[in-house]
């Protein structure tokens, strides 16, 4: 764990509730569709997803390899977090513990770690196909992640959060 932290710089703030009323028009708007009382959970798995993407984005200040160590470090962060490892990440510890507790795959949070990763590098996709890759890992894992979070496991409903991902992360390209 202290391996993860220290690749990690920056921590996420301990209170994302503001932080995501900030950040996120379209999400917050769609979060409202949800229960009140599950404000927090939502605004959490929009936090660590914000929190994941800035990791890389935009910081050109680093080299590569530094974005991949940090990457990684959180990435074992995450996976400490679900298992129930106390991380001291307030942010990992409630968001990873509930994704847990409510038996969202591990496979989400990690999916969406790997395809930040691809940002660390420019690419082309040469293929709807490769693009489709990419999309599914920092978009429609969300939905996925979202829809179980919310006991929601049947297949056809999965595939159309994914295919939901798709359209948003293509719309947002």
């Amino acid at each position: 764990v202290e391996e993860g932290r220290e690749a990690v710089a920056e921590e996420p703030t301990e209170d994302w509730l503001p932080y995501f009323a900030e950040n996120s028009r379209s999400f917050r708007f769609a979060a409202r569709l949800f229960p009140p009382e599950e404000e927090r959970t939502i605004a959490g798995v929009y936090a660590f997803c914000r929190f994941t993407d800035d990791l890389v984005d935009g910081r050109d200040d680093l080299p590569a390899y530094q974005l991949t160590q940090r990457v990684n470090g959180w990435r074992a962060l995450v996976e400490a977090a679900y298992q129930g490892t106390h991380t001291g990440v307030p942010l990992l510890d409630e968001v990873m513990g509930a994704a847990a507790e409510r038996q969202v795959p591990l496979k989400y949070p990690m999916a969406l770690i790997d395809g930040v990763e691809m940002d660390v590098r420019p690419r082309r996709y040469r293929t709807i196909s490769d693009l489709q890759v990419y999309t599914y890992r920092v978009a429609s894992v969300v939905g996925l992640w979202i829809t179980e979070l919310f006991g929601i496991h049947e297949p056809w409903m999965l595939d159309r959060a994914t295919s939901l991902g798709h359209a948003m992360q293509l719309t947002n390209i």
